[in-house]
């Protein structure tokens, strides 16, 4: 009984932020998906399969197509694994549904959404035997989603790290993990069919905009 109530409780308090399936605006910083203009973060409550009431948060990009913050972080790594790229990192001795959770010698940052580009920062994490999967990574990164088949927590936003030698990929554009090229500045830009994502350094910092 006292289960049930606090059930109820909770969901009231959920409802708070629309029981009617309406939905609701956050405004966090995400992917950009035309020229000036992000990712706009929408939420709203919504039971889990067990009937405990739960959130459902998505993406909508400027033509109206929507995102499942918990799918999106999973786009990706099909088509790694379909060209052997995820076969390459290692495994952590981790996983379920069939799949082996690996480590990506990355930092990951979902950069712009339609198409979906993605960047790829080189990071040590050092070796994942032995260790835990907080050990390795550490906490998740306020703007972040999970992905199914690593460890690695995969990131979003305008402003990502500079690396020298960092890379890109593009599973709607059939790009495999690809060296990004930059200039004496530490900038660069990656052209796509409809538009192009400009990366401006700033000391340590690339901040991103797409054109």
């Amino acid at each position: 009984m006292h289960h049930r109530f606090n059930f109820q409780i909770i969901a009231l308090l959920l409802c708070l932020g629309g029981c009617d399936g309406s939905w609701n605006v956050r405004h966090v910083e995400g992917p950009l998906v035309a020229p000036g203009q992000m990712a706009e973060q929408r939420y709203r409550a919504k039971d889990n399969w067990s009937g405990v009431p739960g959130q459902e948060t998505i993406w909508v990009d400027a033509k109206g197509n929507r995102y499942d913050l918990n799918k999106v972080g999973d786009s990706f790594t099909p088509f790694l694994q379909a060209n052997g790229v995820l076969s390459t990192w290692p495994k952590t001795g981790g996983g379920s549904s069939g799949i082996d959770t690996r480590l990506a010698p990355y930092r990951i940052f979902i950069a712009t959404l339609d198409p979906m580009i993605v960047i790829l920062i080189p990071h040590d994490y050092g070796s994942p035997i032995g260790r835990s999967d907080s050990e390795i990574i550490g906490r998740r990164p306020a703007k972040s989603v999970r992905n199914s088949y690593l460890i690695n927590y995969v990131q979003y936003g305008t402003r990502i790290p500079f690396h020298e030698n960092a890379e890109w990929l593009s599973a709607d554009l059939n790009i495999v993990p690809t060296p990004i090229t930059i200039d004496a500045l530490g900038n660069s830009s990656i052209s796509f069919p409809t538009g192009t994502l400009t990366l401006t350094r700033h000391d340590d910092i690339w901040q991103l905009t797409r054109q």
